[in-house]
Parts: C-alpha cells; structure tokens; sequence
C-alpha cells in the first residue's frame, strides 16, 4: 500500500533512509509504517551482507572454516529473533501502559525487561557451547574456529 499524503512514495523512502524526527501519532499510518519498516529492512539485508562477505574472507583459511562462519551466523540470526521478539513485546507492553496514561506500569515494563536482559545474555555466553552443539556440525568445524566460539567445552 503507497502511503498517502503530501510526499509521494519514492519521497517517504528517502525520508526513511535519511531519517529525521517525525510526529508518527499525527501521519498517516501507512506512511508511519514506511518510515518505521525501511530502517529495519536495511539492517537486515546488512546483516545478511555481512554474514556473505565473512564467509567470502574465511573461505580462504579453509571448508571448515568458511562451515564454522555459517553455523555462527545462522546461530545468531536465530538470537537475534528471539531478541526482537523480546523487543517486540516490551515495547507493547510499554506502549499499552503509556496509552492507559499508566507512567508506573511502562516504567515497571521497562524495568523488568532491563533486569532479564544481562541475566539471559549471560546464560547464552554461558552455553554458547551447547547451542553450537545443536547444530551437529563436524569436529573439525570446532577446531578450525580461530577464537573459540564454537569450541566445545
């Protein structure tokens, strides 16, 4: 759907690339949307541009090696799901607090979500192992990672 209103299309994406403050309560909603989605979309196909050009460069050490940047990436695209999921749910929580005119329940909302995150990011550092165990991938994938993310304990 093109959003409506006073800018065309190709208008809103060059206002969503450049970025800006912009009143999204008082915009139309398509063009709230637009302006939200293109920066998300974009570092998500860097995202994915990264994830290529490493293994471009790791290839040269090696099959394992070049295996090793693949098992991680697709390792941390599944956490970065679960993180923006997380997100996606404290920002409504906090969202439906602030609209109740409730400052305490999106404060509460805030807060709680800060206090699980350092406890839930150090239990993935702890079994980073284990995930990458999941994975099924070959011994010598683990022992051609040169910083030893992937080793198992």
């Amino acid at each position: 759907m093109v959003p409506r209103g006073d800018a065309s299309f190709w208008a809103n994406v060059r206002a969503a690339i450049r970025g800006g403050d912009h009143d999204y309560t008082q915009a139309p909603l398509s063009r709230a949307i637009l302006l939200l989605a293109i920066p998300m979309v974009l570092e998500m196909c860097m995202e994915s541009l990264f994830g290529i050009v490493d293994i471009f460069w790791v290839a040269r050490l090696g099959s394992h090696a070049a295996a090793g940047v693949g098992i991680t990436e697709s390792l941390m695209s599944i956490l970065y799901s679960i993180a923006m999921g997380v997100s996606m749910a404290t920002t409504a929580m906090i969202a439906r607090r602030t609209g109740e005119k409730n400052s305490g329940g999106a404060s509460n909302a805030a807060s709680g979500s800060a206090t699980a995150a350092p406890p839930a990011s150090s239990t993935g550092c702890k079994e980073k192992e284990s995930l990458a165990r999941l994975t099924g991938h070959a011994p010598a994938t683990s022992s051609a990672a040169p910083t030893g993310w992937m080793r198992p304990a």
